[in-house]
């Protein structure tokens, strides 16, 4: 007899398409892909440890946007947050207590 284990919370569950891979993460390896082979025809001109370079700052962002989850939120959306909270400004009141 077949048996899986089940997670206790059915909203952690997650549809697997191709090896294992959900469908946020296929997309983005794909965007992840398609940037790094633009990026390696673009900069063609320079060399090929420095392509390396700008193609791995550029693209594991990326694939981190489908794999990495921080406090149950996607990556990309705590990285807005981040972006948000920091172009903020930051104006606090503070009040006597008197």
């Amino acid at each position: 007899m077949i048996q899986k284990k089940m997670s206790k919370d059915i909203t952690k569950m997650e549809n697997k398409l191709f090896f294992g891979l959900t469908p946020r993460q296929i997309v983005y390896s794909v965007v992840a892909l398609i940037t790094a082979m633009l990026i390696n025809k673009i900069f063609g001109f320079i060399k090929f440890e420095t392509r390396g370079f700008i193609i791995m700052t550029i693209g594991l962002p990326l694939l981190m946007c489908g794999w990495i989850k921080i406090n149950g939120l996607p990556f990309e959306k705590h990285l807005w947050i981040l972006i948000k909270y920091n172009l903020s400004k930051k104006e606090r009141v503070w009040e006597d207590e008197e």
